[in-house]
């Protein structure tokens, strides 16, 4: 766990564009919000090994939001249960569940069905969001970052090891 830690500060000083970092985050907070072992999950995860975007800021943004996931579960059942329970959406429902990749997919439990609806519906916007925090944020932090002891010491470690002799 230190070693994605030490990843994401580096990612963070790196030169890599701000859209490959903000992607990473984005990826990491659906893949938290919606159930571990959901069908989106895999997708996102399949996505994000073809696409250039930062790892480490997913794995980060994964664990952090893993944790506001679990905490909105009750707030998710109620979006899931409105939308499986909508009477105009009864046939909608009928057909889909006809498929068998959709019961595979858990799409009938309401936290998978509320989880999966709010993290497609949030995910332009907390692009935006993190992506304008990343650009607006990133050099204060890195400077702050640069100046605290553990890291200067980590600095100095690698600046001795690379020495000749």
């Amino acid at each position: 766990m230190y070693g994605q830690v030490f990843k994401f500060f580096k990612a963070f000083h790196s030169d890599e564009k701000p859209w490959q970092l903000t992607l990473g985050l984005v990826f990491g907070y659906m893949m938290g919000l919606s159930p571990t072992l959901s069908a989106l999950n895999l997708v996102l995860l399949l996505l994000a090994l073809m696409i250039n975007l930062n790892i480490s800021f997913l794995i980060i943004s994964f664990g952090f939001f893993s944790g506001v996931g679990y905490l909105l579960d009750p707030f998710f059942h109620k979006v899931g249960y409105q939308l499986l329970t909508s009477p105009g959406m009864k046939e909608l429902w009928l057909q889909l569940f006809s498929f068998p990749i959709a019961l595979t997919a858990k799409l009938n439990n309401s936290i998978v069905m509320g989880s999966i609806v709010v993290c497609i519906v949030s995910s332009a916007p907390m692009f935006f969001v993190f992506n304008t925090l990343l650009r607006k944020y990133r050099d204060p932090i890195n400077k702050f970052i640069s100046r605290l002891p553990i890291i200067r010491s980590i600095q100095y470690m690698k600046i001795y090891e690379n020495m000749p002799g």
